[in-house]
């Protein structure tokens, strides 16, 4: 089923760069902020069904925004949501098990694959894969016989999110404390630790460093040059994204 909705825009801000956009979504609502102009677009009733326990479940792939999964009603949907169209497109998880809380990673090219989750009041074991082309769900093979080398990294806290840059570092922060931990030298760097300690997620934006959302007052950017925690001045209309999914969008 498709579903126009380009009506229900409202504009609260203009992007300039959809590089240096973070999609911010919850339930039906879809939130862009441009990171260039500190400055939010929202679009009302993007989605046709309330996603909620997704937080986890929203990638970017292709000009779309996709969620897959979610608590009662939705745990064996996905819906895509066209940026350009302004539309909504929804289908069912078929060939693999749904579920709530499931991680994304987007591979660039054709396939988003979906990690975990929860169903039922257990946590899945698994890693499922989605065509974009074909809009078609597979299993991954997670028995596959591999050579590789598998180090560990113990977090000495309680973990409360983590992001990748892309290139070698990940960005870790749990109970007051905020690190990097470099997958080339295996090290562990001990950078400024935010105020607050309840992010829910970090995002990383090139050029810019790692954001955090967590509604009307309380966003920051953490400069990695500078290696301090800036406020953002950008208005959020949101009071609080402490259950909010979010993307970045990157082409």
């Amino acid at each position: 089923m498709i579903g126009p909705i380009g009506s229900n825009v409202e504009q609260v801000g203009k992007t300039n760069n959809s590089n240096n956009t973070i999609v911010s979504a919850h339930l039906r609502d879809i939130s862009l902020l441009s990171l260039g102009t500190s400055t939010w677009t929202t679009i009302k009733d993007a989605f046709k069904s309330e996603f909620d326990e997704v937080y986890t479940s929203y990638i970017y792939a292709r000009g779309s925004v996709y969620v897959f999964g979610g608590g009662k009603g939705t745990q064996t949907k996905y819906s895509r949501y066209s940026l350009a169209e302004r539309q909504c497109y929804e289908g069912e998880i078929v060939g693999i098990v749904g579920g709530s809380f499931i991680s994304t990673c987007y591979d660039g090219d054709k396939s988003i694959y979906l990690v975990g989750g929860e169903l039922d009041g257990k946590i899945l074991k698994r890693v499922g894969c989605f065509n974009i082309d074909t809009q078609q769900f597979s299993k991954f093979n997670l028995h596959t016989k591999v050579t590789a080398t598998v180090s560990y990294y113990a977090i000495p806290n309680e973990l409360y999110s983590a992001c990748f840059d892309n290139s070698d570092n990940i960005y870790i922060l749990s109970l007051n404390t905020f690190s990097m931990f470099s997958l080339a030298t295996m090290q562990t760097t001990k950078l400024k630790c935010p105020d607050l300690v309840n992010f829910i997620q970090l995002r990383f934006v090139p050029t810019y460093g790692v954001v955090s959302l967590c509604g009307a007052g309380k966003n920051y950017l953490y400069s990695v040059r500078d290696n301090k925690w800036i406020h953002l001045k950008d208005n959020d209309p949101v009071v609080n994204r402490s259950a909010h999914g979010s993307c970045i969008i990157s082409n």
